[in-house]
């Protein structure tokens, strides 16, 4: 093993790695001596968007790929439960802590260095547990908490689809211990699981971004005290099951998912030792099936083979360097180097096929499943982009650690957007692997919401609801000539009090400067004094141009004069 050791500014130290191949059949982790401290709730994830992973433990630790892993920011893991995401779409990842009664948001600057943003109190209650997704499918993570067993409500903080969040109380269904996220049920949304204390786990069910039916899943021989509870695929078949960890008397209940809203339970109950906790994974051994945290590999049908190491909970796993093998930020405070079981694992094929259906509120997309070398298709699972940008992240942030894909294993995902609001928008999608690798993006394709056909976003077409091509707009007004009911008078406002389909600033008798309703000497008295005497000028401008001259003038007058009582020509005002 070589280790290097640079010095750098206040006493930090930069550690570079460099590790020989481990062999096959040798242990899934290897330690260095890699120390960057933390707990079993350490963080691997992308925090700069340079393509390498890094780390949060007792710092930021910066991963500059062979250039070694340097100590970055002072942000580290707090008490209660820790996240990122980008939680205001700009294309970084955002660190989230749930603890005591608050939650707190700290904002990357892009070059990992966070900021204390926000802190929302959730009181009275101990925010002992926390997830992060798109609940309501317009783009933008929210964020939900539970109780932590006490007779306290759990929370849902609500995006704004500006980084700040409302917040909103959910009624008991018994003393949330922790809470999990996944859509159980594919049906292209985000279902919570929450862990009740002295009470059955519950899944409520989550439609189109409303938080309502229950579904209880009761466990013979459980007393329900003090348990947790975490969504994953036991059986690779494409749907979440259920693990129900009761963590007094150390046992594990595995629920299978039927496929029609029910659960199965497996007959073997596991038996947790050296109080080691069941938790959601990754494909630690890369043989195709999701295994659980802290030791256990799946045998690809549910049934799980306890063995002598142990590795994190899913937020501590990732690519650290490279090989495409799942390396460990472990519970110990060392990195650990993984070999994946010694099989070579590639990354997955590109998501073709990419389509799109359009309405004024909701944009449905949807890919082609693929395949990959390891993982089964129904395993695969998928993270969208979707910006007003090229490449982009506006409207739904692609930017994710690979622990979260943000659409799971749907090939198909409907935003809940104001397609008004867009000239022109922009998505690709990626597919990601059981051991977390993923593919390169797939080649962007383009949306607009274009009623009228003429190739126009709606935000950016003049007259959206009317064919023209060619945006004529005499009055500059931003409003088309062809849909502008006063097209010669500039009139952004478009009133209209009367509803005649003509705009109250060119709704007048051209020459009726007083609005009297006819055309008169007292018409041509208002002009005098508002030209000579310091009246009031004409109620509507325009009026008072009856020759079109763009002025009102002594001209003007002399034109109404001639009207009136001359039998000159009518009246001809520029609307």
């Amino acid at each position: 093993m070589e280790k290097r050791v640079f010095s750098l500014a206040a006493g930090a130290v930069l550690i570079i790695i460099a590790i020989p191949a481990v062999l096959i059949g040798a242990a899934l982790f290897t330690p260095t001596d890699a120390y960057i401290g933390g707990n079993c709730k350490n963080i691997i994830a992308d925090l700069n968007n340079d393509g390498y992973n890094d780390i949060i433990a007792d710092a930021v630790y910066l991963n500059f790929g062979s250039a070694g892993i340097t100590i970055h920011d002072s942000l580290k893991i707090a008490l209660g439960s820790n996240d990122v995401r980008d939680i205001d779409n700009d294309g970084d990842l955002d660190f989230i802590n749930c603890s005591a009664d608050f939650v707190h948001i700290f904002v990357n600057d892009g070059n990992a260095r966070f900021t204390a943003d926000s802190s929302y109190d959730i009181s009275p209650g101990l925010a002992y547990g926390g997830r992060v997704a798109d609940l309501n499918n317009d783009g933008y993570v929210d964020i939900v908490v539970c109780g932590h067993g006490y007779d306290y409500p759990a929370n849902v903080l609500w995006n704004r689809c500006d980084g700040t969040f409302d917040i909103q109380d959910i009624p008991p269904n018994g003393y949330s211990k922790d809470v999990d996220v996944g859509d159980f049920d594919n049906d292209g949304d985000f279902d919570l699981l929450w862990s009740n204390n002295a009470y059955a786990t519950s899944i409520q069910k989550n439609d189109n971004g409303v938080l309502g039916e229950y579904i209880w899943l009761n466990v013979y021989g459980f007393s329900g005290s003090y348990p947790w509870s975490t969504f994953a695929d036991l059986n690779g078949d494409g749907y979440l099951d259920v693990i129900v960890m009761e963590y007094l008397d150390d046992l594990a209940f595995k629920l299978i998912n039927d496929k029609s809203g029910g659960f199965d339970l497996m007959p073997d109950t596991m038996i947790r030792s050296d109080f080691n906790s069941y938790y959601k994974s990754a494909d630690v051994d890369n043989d195709g099936d999701d295994d659980l945290a802290s030791r256990y590999l799946n045998n690809g049908t549910g049934y799980f083979l306890e063995i002598n190491e142990s590795w994190p909970l899913w937020m501590g796993l990732g690519h650290i360097d490279e090989d495409g093998y799942l390396d460990a930020a472990n519970c110990d405070g060392y990195i650990y180097r993984g070999n994946g079981g010694g099989a070579v694992n590639n990354p997955p094929d590109v998501p073709a096929g990419l389509d799109a259906t359009i309405t004024s509120s909701t944009l449905s997309l949807r890919w082609d499943a693929v395949s990959d070398d390891v993982t089964p298709t129904p395993l695969m699972k998928y993270n969208l982009r979707v910006g007003t940008t090229p490449g982009g992240n506006e409207i739904m942030s692609g930017v994710t650690p690979t622990w979260y894909a943000n659409t799971e294993h749907n090939t198909a995902w409907v935003l809940y957007l104001d397609m008004t609001a867009f000239c022109r928008i922009y998505w690709s999608v990626q597919s990601q692997d059981g051991s977390l690798v993923r593919s390169a993006w797939s080649g962007e394709k383009t949306i607009i919401y274009d009623p009228d056909d003429d190739s126009l976003g709606y935000a950016c077409d003049n007259c959206p609801l009317d064919y023209n091509p060619e945006q004529g707009d005499s009055d500059d007004d931003g409003w088309g000539d062809i849909c502008d009911n006063c097209p010669s008078t500039v009139n952004p406002d478009q009133d209209d009090s009367d509803q005649d389909g003509l705009g109250d600033a060119c709704d007048f008798i051209c020459g009726d400067v007083n609005l009297t309703g006819i055309i008169d000497l007292l018409d041509i008295t208002y002009l005098v004094n508002y030209l000579y005497k310091g009246g009031p000028p004409p109620v509507f401008m325009a009026s008072g141009d009856v020759n079109s001259s763009r002025l009102i003038d002594i001209l003007d007058i002399t034109y109404i004069i001639n009207y009136i009582y001359k039998a000159g020509p009518e009246p001809d005002c520029r609307r």
